[in-house]
């Protein structure tokens, strides 16, 4: 089951990865990624940088 990404669900996980460091993060950042498959075209939402 996928959930969809909203601006909310993003704004979640961007607060989450933030909180954590290291190694912790990096795991955190790859079960978000492995949830999303095999949708290949959702994006981590840390990779969405706005300046």
């Amino acid at each position: 089951m996928l959930i969809e990404l909203t601006d909310s669900v993003k704004k979640l996980f961007n607060e989450t990865a933030s909180q954590l460091k290291g190694a912790a993060r990096r795991q955190f950042q790859a079960q978000v990624v492995m949830a999303g498959r095999p949708s290949a075209a959702l994006r981590p939402p840390w990779n969405d940088y706005h300046y």
